[in-house]
């Protein structure tokens, strides 16, 4: 709570903004709603409100980025269409030491740790603050010693 006062309050008093800094009938309702905690950096912005209107809100930029999406894939596919009926359409030449696109790293521990890496990272689109996922969460079923042990073990 202090936190956010000091956010927002404190500052509109700071500088006599008496119609800022709280939400009551008469102020300035400028205000943002978060998907979790405003105070962690894993929280999204679920919409944007000034002055009463809602200036941005996540559910229409996400409607609006699949609809572009769409249009950009339906594009593409016509100027590959185009280029193909013109001969003017070549691959891209992939670089001489680019590794191919499924290579796996080499080793059991670097794939243990990518697939550790991932599960954590599907956690927290997932909405889980990454603040709380502890040892095993990521599904090894193992401990903090466990990997301690492990990674020792690995060098």
């Amino acid at each position: 709570d202090d936190a956010l006062r000091a956010i927002t309050q404190l500052p509109a008093a700071t500088f006599g903004m008496t119609d800022y800094g709280t939400l009551e009938a008469g102020k300035v309702a400028n205000l943002v709603i978060w998907s979790g905690d405003p105070l962690s950096s894993f929280s999204l912005t679920d919409s944007t409100w000034i002055e009463g209107a809602c200036m941005f809100e996540r559910a229409k930029a996400t409607a609006m980025r699949e609809r572009d999406q769409k249009a950009r894939a339906k594009l593409l596919e016509l100027a590959v269409v185009e280029g193909e009926k013109a001969g003017t359409l070549k691959a891209p030449e992939a670089p001489k030491d680019a590794k191919p696109a499924d290579a796996k790293p080499a080793g059991m521990l670097a794939r243990m740790l990518d697939a550790r890496r991932e599960s954590l990272i599907d956690l927290v689109r997932k909405g889980r603050d990454p603040d709380s996922i502890g040892p095993g969460d990521c599904g090894c079923g193992g401990s903090a010693e466990g990997w301690k042990l492990m990674l020792e073990g690995s060098r």
